[in-house]
Parts: structure tokens; sequence; C-alpha cells
């Protein structure tokens, strides 16, 4: 029985050891002051900075929340941060949001949406292989940005070449009736069944969820937390989602100046982190190992490894 319980134990240990050493340094890291209230948590500005995702200072344009504005968002992935050669951390992407409010359309506004994302398993590695992502959406100025009208654009690319077979259209609307609220859902012109929701059911999208952050910070009371159904991508239904401000984790970095926190949690989804700077100006998105982080050359940069076929792991 000893020598059965000893075999036990060591394989147990070796278990253990392996399981310790995939898991990122900076997630239990004692060394690391400027952490928002000294906690080591997933993914935040400070753990990013730690391991090369950012810049130490961040270039930003000027930011009107209650106008237009432009969002040059990088995408960044931590796998591997914190491990000796760090190897798995790369920029993967960009996520371009443009908010353009027009007169003849009181109460709304248009959001222009461009996303590229690189496919980590392509041939060649982080180059020829990616999926682009346009969408124009009309929504409502509301609490939640509610999606109203919109044109989705999908599209595969392999080896520089466009899949017509997995590219397609959507086109959706919301239309609100007295006794329901319904989602109408097109693909390449046919028709989906609808969407159904009870009337009074707040809506949003992920892709346009993000326009409403700025009213949060300065919003007191009961609109500090929000409950939605949220469809994501503006296509699948997600319900029992809550948009809520978390000031007391709210801190003032180094680099970044004053940040503060907005979480996002909801079925069927992985949580969501907002860090705003004083302005309402989204400046990172964490959620597990991936981050959206504000960039100004997020465009350019993403380019030049299709360019190069080099990963970019680092920023200066």
């Amino acid at each position: 029985m000893k020598s059965k319980f000893t075999r036990r134990q060591a394989i147990t240990r070796i278990g253990i050891g392996i399981i310790t050493s995939m898991i990122p340094k900076w997630i239990y890291a004692k060394d690391i002051k400027s952490l928002p209230n000294n906690k080591v948590t997933y993914l935040n500005p400070e753990t990013i900075l730690v391991n090369r995702g950012v810049s130490q200072q961040m270039d930003k344009e000027v930011f009107n929340s209650s106008g237009g504005w432009k969002l040059p968002f990088r995408l960044w992935t931590a796998i591997g941060a914190g491990q000796a050669d760090n190897n798995g951390s790369s920029t993967l992407g960009y996520l371009l949001i443009e908010k353009t409010i027009k007169k003849e359309f009181p109460g709304k506004f248009t959001l222009d949406v461009r996303q590229k994302i690189l496919q980590q398993g392509g041939r060649p590695p982080f180059k020829d292989d990616f999926h682009y992502t346009e969408a124009n959406v009309i929504c409502n100025d509301d609490d939640l940005a509610t999606p109203l009208t919109w044109e989705v654009n999908h599209s595969i690319w392999r080896a520089n070449t466009k899949l017509d077979f997995c590219s397609f259209t959507e086109k959706g609307e919301l239309v609100v009736n007295s006794d329901s609220i319904s989602v109408r859902i097109s693909v390449n012109n046919l028709q989906h069944p609808d969407l159904r929701f009870s009337p009074g059911t707040e809506l949003t999208s992920d892709m346009t969820l993000i326009a409403s952050l700025p009213k949060m910070l300065i919003e007191k009371g009961n609109k500090l937390s929000k409950h939605f159904v949220m469809l994501e991508k503006l296509r699948m239904r997600k319900d029992n989602h809550l948009l809520f401000r978390n000031a007391s984790d709210d801190y003032v970095s180094i680099n970044f100046g004053t940040l503060h926190k907005i979480e996002h949690r909801g079925d069927g989804i992985l949580p969501f982190d907002y860090w705003l700077d004083d302005n309402g100006c989204p400046l990172f998105i964490c959620t597990l190992h991936n981050a959206f982080i504000y960039d100004l050359k997020a465009e350019e940069k993403v380019e030049q490894i299709c360019l190069t076929g080099k990963r970019r792991q680092f920023e200066d």
C-alpha cells in the first residue's frame, strides 16, 4: 500500500507541476504593484503592459462621447504570456468602429464596423488567411445603443483568395409591435425565422454595445446596471445579460491615466471587462486571454503582418 500511495502521490505532483507550468505567470505574480486594487486577475491594462501587449505610452485622438467618433482596436492574445519565451502572445487582427450622427435622423446614429481576424492555423501562418467583416448598423441613441436595421458582410479568405462558398451577407431589422418585438434576419436574401421577444425587452448587440458605455460613467442610481438580451453578431440570441459599473476597481494607471471599469456578464459568453478613460473612451476590452487594445495604428500593424508574414508579438 505504501509504494502504491507513493506512486500515486508522485503522479499527482507531476500532474500539478505540468498544470502549474502552463498557467501564465502574471496570473499569480506577486511583484506587480500597479494592478487595480492590487488584485491579480485575468487580463487587465497592467498585465497587458507587463507582457508588452501595449506600448508604455498610448497615443489617442480627441474623443467626444456624445458626438461622432472613431475607435481603432488591435486584437491581441496573451496565450503563453509570462512564460519564458512568451511564444504564444501575438497581434491577431483589428477592429475599427466609427459612429456618425446625422441631423436628418434625430435620436439615432450609425455605426460602421470593420474587422479583420487572422487565422492562426493558416498557410503561411498569420499572412494570407483571414476572416473579414464589414457592418453598417443604424442604432437608437438609447441606454443600450439598440440596433434598428443592419447589413453585415462576412468573407473568408484563403491564400488571399475570397472563398465565395463561405462568404455571405446578412440583413436585419428590429420590428416593434404593440404585443411583441421581432428581429427579422435574412442571409443572402433568404429569410430566416423571426426572433420574437416579449414587449419591453431590452435588446442590444455585441457590435453596438460599445457605443452605450460612455453614458455609464455619468449615470447614477438604477442606470448603473442594465439587464438585456444580446444579439451576438446581430444574429444569435443570448438571454440574461448584465452590464454594470464596477467603480471599486477604478484606478489611476501610471501609463494610461485614470481608468474606469464596466463589466459585461451573461449566458453563453465569456466575461468582458471594459476599461474607459475619463472621457468615456474605451481603451481596453479584455476577455479571458484576449484583448482589444486602443491603437491608432491597429490596421497598419495588421496589414504589415499580412505583407511580411511575420508574427507581431511585442509592442515597444
